[in-house]
């Protein structure tokens, strides 16, 4: 079962944490590939209900996709101060799966949701209430919640969108859409 990664090409539907620079799209800000310049741009947000979500890209060419076992994210944030807490969001349309909240320390740490708690992985389309399709998974919008802390700053600098897939490798495959 391959977990494929994606990364940020766009700002989603919800866009309230601030980036750094100011004059930065937010998407690019968390596209980090380089762990060397995590102060340098970053997302952050000190405000209780504050969401941003992002867009994540497509991917070369995969065997036919049998099906979708669950969508979660990835994310590398740190606070500033304090003991400040956030959730991860998973948007699909306008629903969505907020994940078991969490306090990241001083230092920079991953969070990643295949390996997380499992309310930071989404099993079925919050949207229909059923099975994904590979083509919502592709759509769907992940980000970041700040839930409280205030007045603590969290930073977040890289989002990667995680799809868990069985492919379907058969020589007559039929892609599920």
């Amino acid at each position: 079962m391959p977990l494929l990664s994606f990364i940020p090409d766009g700002d989603g539907s919800l866009i309230q944490w601030t980036p750094f620079p100011s004059s930065m799209a937010r998407w690019l800000v968390v596209q980090d590939f380089s762990f060397a310049d995590e102060d340098a741009d970053y997302i952050s947000s000190q405000t209780n209900g504050q969401v941003c979500l992002i867009k994540c890209g497509s991917l070369p060419a995969i065997p036919p996709v049998a099906m979708v076992n669950y969508v979660s994210l990835s994310l590398r944030a740190r606070s500033v101060s304090g003991l400040p807490k956030f959730a991860p969001r998973i948007h699909s349309g306008a629903s969505f799966q907020e994940g078991l909240q969490v306090t990241p320390f001083g230092t920079y740490s991953d969070f990643v949701g295949s390996t997380a708690d499992p309310t930071w992985r989404a099993v079925v389309d919050p949207a229909t209430g059923l099975p994904w399709t590979y083509d919502a998974a592709r759509a769907a919008h992940v980000g970041i919640l700040y839930k409280q802390g205030l007045p603590n700053p969290i930073r977040c600098t890289q989002i990667r969108k995680l799809i868990d897939v069985t492919c379907d490798v058969s020589v007559n495959a039929v892609r599920v859409p």
